[in-house]
């Protein structure tokens, strides 16, 4: 987010539009560019090295990201009433897009992970309008649970996806999605309570 408000503050929006729809193009190479190569050619080191580079999850998702919420932050309040509908209805129609395209790349080609993101640019700020619409208000110590949640789920999730999948205890699918999302809950929430015991012990997300 510091990047974010430099590079706005410095250089304008412009730019750091034009920065967050390269790195989306670039973040989105691995996860929709990829399964539609390897569905024509089959190019298997190409899949193998795209893999180690594909950048999900990370610098490249998050400026984007960021910079709709500071656009929100500062617009909101004039734009709302023109965008609800539209973001609501391209997050539909995306969601679908991206369902039927998962199916074809499942059956079509060699790789395996097919989040495409693409819906999640208008989903995110259609959740925070809807919110704000509806007043929706929540204690501030719940928020901040939900807050660290977020952050070691994130963190735990890969683990204990790794370590299922290593010893071949779940399947690729919608239930070992639920076994390591609730798996990384708990953990998350465990760990929530040991730092209130161990105050050193938030330091480490």
């Amino acid at each position: 987010m510091l990047v974010v408000d430099y590079v706005s503050r410095k250089y304008g929006n412009k730019v750091i539009v034009f920065i967050s729809i390269v790195f989306s193009l670039f973040a989105l190479s691995g996860t929709l560019i990829n399964p539609i190569l390897s569905s024509l050619f089959n190019l298997k080191e190409y899949n193998m090295i795209l893999s180690i580079l594909i950048p999900w999850n990370s610098f490249f998702v998050a400026v984007p990201f960021c910079y709709i919420g500071k656009y929100l932050a500062e617009k909101l309040p004039s734009i709302e009433k023109y965008v609800y509908k539209p973001l609501f209805l391209c997050t539909i129609l995306l969601l679908i897009v991206e369902i039927g395209f998962g199916l074809y790349a499942r059956k079509y080609s060699a790789v395996v992970n097919t989040d495409t993101m693409v819906s999640l640019f208008f989903l995110a700020p259609l959740v925070v309008m809807f919110l704000m619409r509806h007043n929706i208000s929540i204690k501030a110590s719940v928020a901040s649970c939900f807050r660290k949640m977020s952050i070691l789920i994130y963190l735990t999730h890969g683990i204990w996806k790794y370590i299922l999948l290593k010893f071949m205890l779940i399947d690729r699918g919608m239930l070992g999605f639920w076994i390591v999302l609730i798996l990384s809950m708990l953990t998350s929430l465990f760990i929530i309570y040991l730092s209130s015991k161990c105050k050193l012990l938030k330091y480490s997300y």
